[in-house]
């Protein structure tokens, strides 16, 4: 609230928008409605001070409350060999929404890229993760699968006791559509978990299989000694996945690397080290079929180091 006035950021899917609420005229003004818009907004003499983040670029802004004009008072862009466009593509009658990085040239695959959470979602804004596929030469699918905010509480509350279902449904629809000849999943914490059952339903769709601090289902959470959070899975018991097959795996050829902090809270790093387990036990080798590297890090990325541990990592799992 800024004197007569009330300044919101909705979160619409991928976008942002800064809306200015003139109470005193009962008028709404749209300031922004692309990219991501950091909740740092500062007054001074009428006029509004904000970050605005897209996927290649951080500007910084300036709102004249009584004019209406608005001006960057500083921009920072950086080089990426992608240029990125908002999607929509159905499943089913639901459609799902995606920021989809084109490589410009010759693209060595796509990396379907599934966020945590699941009460989360992919936003036009600047990753590093992205910036580092972009640049080793991959197209991007960045797939607000169902579950995700940003597209109202029905979308949200549809895996809601059934984890791992449609919104399994949703990655592999995306991927069919959009597949190419040398498909990639990554996905971090529950996208992590996401993406292990992708492979486990659809062996043969998939090439490499990348897994950030992933969990094996919520039961497998559930009876884990070392999960701190047993309330929050036990809701999800009855997700189909906690009966899933592995023996699927006998019939894909898909990477996989596991990647997992030592000191994650969240998901202890006993679940990837039961999954080298389950994975060894289908007569899967380490260091041929599957390759297990833990990182001094907690359950997200955030030092520098941590990032760079894991672009390292990443980079190799991909070039081998």
């Amino acid at each position: 609230v800024y004197n007569d006035a009330l300044f919101v950021i909705t979160h619409k899917g991928c976008n942002d928008e800064l809306l200015f609420i003139d109470l005193l005229k009962n008028r709404c003004t749209s300031i922004s409605n692309i990219g991501a818009i950091l909740p740092h907004l500062s007054f001074n003499n009428g006029k509004v001070f904000f970050f605005l983040s897209t996927y290649n670029s951080l500007s910084y802004f300036c709102y004249n409350v009584n004019t209406g004009n608005r001006e960057i008072l500083w921009e920072k862009k950086c080089y990426m060999p992608t240029t990125m466009r908002i999607e929509s593509i159905n499943v089913g009658n639901v459609p799902i929404e995606i920021m989809h990085f084109h490589y410009n040239g010759k693209s060595k695959g796509t990396v379907f890229y599934l966020h945590g959470g699941p009460a989360t979602h992919f936003k036009n804004e600047y990753r590093q993760i992205t910036d580092f596929l972009s640049h080793e030469g991959y197209d991007i699918v960045c797939l607000n699968y169902r579950g995700s905010t940003g597209y109202g509480k029905e979308f949200e509350r549809q895996i809601d006791k059934k984890w791992g279902e449609v919104e399994i449904e949703d990655v592999i629809s995306v991927a069919e559509q959009l597949s190419s000849p040398n498909n990639i999943l990554f996905g971090e914490s529950y996208g992590a978990f996401l993406s292990l059952h992708a492979v486990l339903k659809r062996p043969k769709l998939w090439h490499k299989c990348c897994l950030l601090s992933p969990f094996i289902s919520p039961l497998s959470m559930y009876n884990n000694p070392d999960c701190s959070n047993k309330d929050f899975f036990k809701k999800q018991l009855e997700s189909k996945t906690s009966t899933c097959n592995f023996d699927t795996l006998f019939y894909t050829k898909c990477k996989i690397l596991i990647v997992h902090g030592k000191d994650d809270s969240v998901i202890p790093i006993s679940e990837s080290q039961r999954l080298v387990k389950i994975l060894e036990d289908h007569y899967k080798i380490e260091g041929s079929d599957f390759w297990f590297s833990p990182g001094a890090f907690k359950h997200s990325l955030k030092a520098s180091s941590e990032v760079n541990f894991f672009i390292r990592t990443f980079r190799l799992f991909l070039r081998k």
